[in-house]
């Protein structure tokens, strides 16, 4: 659930999102790296795909890409974490761009080589073995 209020951006500044019971999403539009938010993407979801229900947890550093951002840790549900486990990048990407392109309408094409920028960052900023959040 997320902090709000002053307490709660402290909070994230201080700390790891996923200690404070945020996600990536949500503490990136705290920080102010994204303009705004859909109430829906507040809801835990899978910081690769967008599934609901994510079961993993990823530790990760910050970084920024252009105009993207990425604080802290990464969650993933069971068919990212498994991509991901497996070596599985380029079918991890395809995942995720086809469902980027689908749901903002964006150019295939261009959500495909936004989604591989930004998780070839995730695995360079990775920052330890993925801890199981919940049992699927």
């Amino acid at each position: 659930m997320a902090q709000t209020g002053r307490k709660g951006l402290e909070r994230v500044k201080s700390g790891e999102p996923s200690k404070q019971g945020l996600t990536t999403t949500q503490a990136s539009f705290m920080l102010g790296l994204m303009d705004e938010v859909d109430v829906s993407l507040t809801e835990e979801k899978c910081d690769f795909c967008s599934s609901p229900h994510p079961e993993w947890l990823y530790p990760a550093h910050t970084f920024q890409l252009s105009h993207f951002g990425s604080l802290g840790s990464w969650l993933a549900c069971q068919v990212c974490h498994t991509l991901i486990e497996g070596g599985s990048e380029d079918l991890l990407a395809l995942r995720a761009a086809s469902k980027l392109a689908r749901e903002s309408r964006m150019d295939y094409g261009i959500a495909l080589q936004t989604i591989h920028r930004l998780h070839k960052r995730f695995f360079q900023h990775r920052a330890g073995p993925p801890r199981r959040i919940r049992e699927g």
